[in-house]
């Protein structure tokens, strides 16, 4: 009888151990119990990951995106993959910006590319009208370190195009906080609008 109960005991204490410590997949991300490990169970961010390049007239813009695993998130208690990077932007081949050497921080959001967010309906901003139902977009926070007033976002899209790897990417601003007076420039260095940035 008390074999019983001990194992009895020793199953519910594994049980809520468990609990605590789920894995599941963006789709279902929402009030998670702390402790959970919010995963990217299906590999999207694995389609991200390297050195991507745009070069468009006279401006070359280049992002380097790296997959993070099993990442203390504090905001929500969570541990969770994140898919983080930095980028270069030139304009007639003068380095403009380039947060590149910022690559090895291991902080939470210590990246001027970073997040986690999927966007899979296709009427969502910006609107995809040639996406397939359902297909996953990343939508991630875009910071200009020497313009920290300026929030932005940059929707990505990974694609194969004529057996190429590419991204689609949208980015745009969300809000610019200036001072009267301060005369703080009101946009990121990097213009907003669309890219094709192909793998390198």
């Amino acid at each position: 009888m008390k074999n019983t109960i001990l194992i009895l005991l020793l199953s519910i204490t594994y049980t809520s151990c468990k609990a605590q410590y789920s894995l599941q997949n963006y789709d279902s991300a929402n009030d998670l119990p702390s402790g959970s490990y919010c995963a990217d169970t299906f590999n999207d961010f694995n389609n991200y990951e390297g050195t991507w390049k745009s070069v468009l007239g006279n401006k070359d813009f280049t992002i380097i995106l790296q997959k993070r695993t099993h990442v203390y998130y504090d905001f929500e208690d969570i541990y969770t993959d994140f898919l983080v990077g930095e980028y270069i932007y030139k304009e007639n081949n003068v380095e403009i910006i380039n947060t590149t050497s910022n690559l090895s921080t291991n902080e939470v959001r210590g990246n001027n590319i970073n997040g986690r967010l999927f966007i899979q309906d296709n009427n969502d901003f910006p609107i995809c009208y040639d996406c397939v139902p359902n297909e996953r977009r990343v939508q991630l926070f875009f910071t200009d370190p020497t313009r920290t007033h300026v929030h932005a976002l940059i929707v990505l899209r990974h694609k194969i195009e004529n057996g190429v790897q590419v991204i689609k990417a949208f980015l745009y601003e969300t809000l610019s906080i200036t001072v009267e007076g301060d005369n703080l420039p009101e946009h990121l260095t990097v213009p907003t609008g669309e890219y094709t940035l192909i793998k390198q």
